[in-house]
């Protein structure tokens, strides 16, 4: 199981699905880690603390895959710099996966994802399409200035960031993701 938590919500446990995970792949590590049953596997990641999740990440790809179960299997898109390139790198895997009938050339951050939420920050698009309807500056400007910030904003918003939100839904993850779903 796989524990997430984001913004004081109760924490949720998911399960890990190494198979999935990894790719449908067993794990490359000879590390004793990774004989034990999955069960046994989900019980002592779901103890690991947060801290030690990025330490556990440097060991190998395999634990990097662990952590990433961990760390991302419910991920929140906000439209912060961050979200923007999470979805680019999504986006890169998804192409990659549809070029190659399904196939990655290494391990990847999508098939750790088991939830995504798309709750967009005002803040964001306020930074990103420099549109504050609090701001006495936004508020001053010609109607015109005005009009062509918002509908560039909306234009960019919803032409190119949710349009690509929905291609990522739309689409699996991994191929092993489909058997254990």
């Amino acid at each position: 199981m796989c524990v997430c938590g984001a913004d004081g919500e109760k924490p949720r446990y998911y399960r890990v699905f190494t198979g999935t995970i990894n790719e449908g792949l067993p794990p490359r590590s000879p590390a004793p880690l990774f004989k034990l049953p999955l069960e046994i596997l989900e019980l002592i990641l779901q103890h690991i603390e947060s801290e030690s999740l990025a330490a556990l990440a440097l060991v190998n790809d395999d634990c990097l895959q662990l952590a990433r179960s961990r760390q991302s299997v419910s991920i929140k898109l906000d439209y912060s710099d961050a979200s923007l390139g999470l979805i680019e790198n999504l986006l890169t895997e998804t192409k990659q996966r549809m070029d190659n009938l399904g196939a990655v050339s290494s391990l990847t951050l999508g098939t750790c994802i088991r939830r995504i939420t798309v709750a967009t920050h005002p803040r964001w698009v306020s930074y990103r399409h420099s549109i504050s309807l609090r701001d006495d500056s936004f508020i001053a400007l010609p109607e015109t200035e005005k009009s062509r910030l918002m509908v560039d904003g909306s234009n960019a918003f919803f032409s190119t960031y949710i349009p690509r939100i929905t291609f990522l839904a739309s689409k699996p993850f991994s191929t092993a993701s489909q058997r254990h779903t």
